[in-house]
């Protein structure tokens, strides 16, 4: 498509993508940003928007915090649950040598409230948290992100995402008018050169070399008026 080749995608953008494709059975490893992108523009309403972009969010900081552990070199390791949605577990620290699995929560927010109900629900399993939750509690260990930093990659990448395909959708709507246009117009000139008495094989000719002019014009106009809105 258009903008595969041309959009520059960071380590951080292809961690939002992962994300994308973790969050929902109608995306998977595979899916382009092209296919993530319509995914993110179906959701039109602001705030089912706003929801979904809060859930990518969360799955990015667990898979963020999961390369930081992964690849610090010490005898800690994360293994995140399979699906998000296991309910209290987000993840298992395991460490290498002893074998101990501790199942943990990822919580990025900048309220308390989410870290007291959880404990409430799930006391027996810890949470690691963004600056803005960890700092100043006893409950809470740092995860090594802000929830502020994370917000912002997420914006960012969406902006991008929300570019994937666009200018397809726009040559194809360019298409189809400048298709119709130039039938019009071929019929037309067609009627005009047979009323005129012209034969049927010069009409014809008058006809189409009118229809691709038709064509020609409506296609260009059509996606000059796209480009001016992209």
């Amino acid at each position: 498509k258009i903008y595969a080749d041309s959009t520059k995608w960071s380590e951080e953008d292809l961690r939002v993508l992962q994300a994308f494709a973790r969050s929902t059975a109608d995306l998977h490893e595979k899916s382009t940003p092209e296919e993530i992108g319509a995914y993110l523009r179906s959701y039109s309403d602001a705030d089912s928007r706003d929801g979904l972009l809060a859930n990518i969010k969360g799955i990015y900081h667990e898979l963020a915090f999961a390369n930081k552990e992964n690849t610090d070199g010490d005898n800690w390791f994360v293994e995140l649950e399979e699906s998000t949605t296991t309910a209290g577990v987000d993840a298992h620290l395991t460490n290498s040598i002893t074998k101990e699995r501790i199942p943990i929560q990822l919580k990025a927010s900048d309220s308390h409230s989410s870290t007291k109900s959880h404990y409430e629900e799930y006391p027996e399993v810890g949470v690691f948290g963004t600056t803005e939750i960890a700092e100043g509690s006893n409950h809470v260990a740092y995860s090594g992100f802000s929830n502020a930093k994370l917000t912002d990659q997420v914006s960012s990448t969406s902006a991008k995402l929300e570019a994937e395909g666009a200018l397809v959708d726009s040559l194809q709507d360019a298409a189809t008018l400048a298709s119709t246009s130039a039938f019009i117009a071929m019929t037309i000139m067609f009627g005009e050169a047979m009323r005129s008495g012209h034969g049927l094989d010069a009409s014809a000719k008058s006809a189409l070399k009118g229809g691709r002019q038709a064509f020609g014009f409506a296609a260009v106009s059509a996606l000059v008026g796209e480009l001016t809105l992209i």
